[in-house]
């Protein structure tokens, strides 16, 4: 039996929607959706519930990145409009920390987003990743709130 069988004998009697558009596939007699025109396949695939805590990990991982740049902003924000100046005493927390913070979570957030460090993840046990995606949300927000915390007590 075809490739092109199996998908028509598959689609016989089962509402599928066109994964490109929507379109209801019921009936189909080709390999091609008649919506839009994309060749169709029939494949066997596992559910991967690793996708879920990869984008969690990620997630996390980007506010670790993102939050102390937009601290950043917000204080240069204030030296600009407020015309404050800045004692060399407050230079360190106010400037370079943030960016120390941020700088920290680029690299496993790089390797994450790369296929092999995708690969990794996906082979991990659920636990371990539960562990890595609340490790990726619990470390920038200590790392943010430590900071604010120092910036607001010195």
């Amino acid at each position: 039996m075809q490739m092109g069988e199996q998908l028509r004998d598959f689609l016989a009697t089962r509402d599928e929607p066109c994964p490109n558009c929507g379109y209801n596939l019921r009936g189909l007699q080709g390999t091609v959706c008649p919506e839009c025109r994309q060749e169709l396949v029939l494949r066997i695939s596992m559910l991967d519930s690793a996708w879920k805590s990869l984008i969690a990990t990620i997630m996390g991982l980007t506010v670790g990145v993102g939050m102390p740049f937009c601290f950043e902003l917000f204080f240069w924000g204030i030296v600009v409009f407020e015309r404050e100046s800045i004692s060399d005493r407050k230079w360190v927390p106010l400037v370079i920390v943030p960016i120390v913070i941020g700088s920290f979570f680029l690299v496993p957030l790089g390797a994450l987003v790369c296929p092999a460090g995708r690969q990794w993840f996906r082979g991990c046990s659920v636990f371990i990743r539960v562990v890595i995606a609340s490790v990726a949300w619990i470390l920038p927000l200590a790392a943010i709130a430590g900071w604010l915390v120092w910036v607001i007590n010195n």
